[in-house]
């Protein structure tokens, strides 16, 4: 009879160690977690989504080789050349007296002399196995929006392009379109005059509400 008493105990202490386990596991990787992951405090998390991609990269000396190039091309005053985010940018001001046509030209050179320093078909083309550069070019003869004289060209070639596209964006498509919301602003600037500009008493102007929201109100 105390034989099987004791196994009986024997037993209970058996499956009281078993559960213990069991809760002691899942608690303690909690617990390594918390403490991995308090000592990990205020270390930023490193990563590379353009791993294994970008092969061959753009470096800075040949940026720099491309910046001469461009500025030897006839009509160029002012570049810009960075490649950040896997993006070439060339921003190019022209002279101000070229024409629509040879601004286009101009663009299509600064295209071509980036093509013969980092050849289009390896740098700025995708493939299966990997991502490679997209490239911005703007070119334009003044920053001036609103004069007529405003000439401004855009190319793009995002890797998995098979040729570029070269837009006039400072031409609009639809030109009536385009005058119609001009003169929409226009009228619509004209309500907002300094007596619409009220001030409380801190000196702040408060923002300005049309009629018809005040009067519904």
């Amino acid at each position: 009879m105390a034989k099987k008493r004791k196994e009986e105990r024997l037993g209970i202490n058996w499956l009281f160690w078993f559960a213990l386990i069991i809760v002691a596991i899942p608690c303690g990787l909690f617990a390594y977690i918390l403490y991995t992951a308090s000592q990990n405090t205020g270390t930023p998390i490193v990563g590379d989504r353009f791993l294994g991609d970008l092969d061959p990269a753009i470096t800075e000396e040949a940026l720099t080789e491309l910046r001469s190039d461009i500025r030897s091309i006839e009509g160029v005053e002012e570049i810009s050349v960075n490649c950040i985010v896997a993006t070439l940018r060339v921003n190019v001001d022209v002279d101000d007296t070229k024409t629509r046509e040879e601004v286009s030209k101009i663009t299509e050179a600064i295209y071509t002399a980036i093509d013969a320093k980092l050849p289009v078909d390896v740098y700025f083309t995708a493939t299966d196995a990997k991502k490679m550069y997209d490239m911005e070019l703007n070119v334009y003869n003044n920053l001036n929006l609103e004069s007529p004289d405003f000439i401004m060209y855009n190319l793009v070639k995002n890797s998995p392009m098979k040729t570029y596209i070269l837009s006039d964006v400072s031409t609009p498509i639809n030109a009536e379109l385009a005058q119609e919301l001009r003169d929409y602003v226009i009228e619509r600037d004209k309500e907002y005059t300094e007596e619409d500009i009220v001030a409380d008493d801190t000196g702040e102007p408060l923002e300005y509400e049309p009629d018809d929201q005040a009067d519904a109100e």
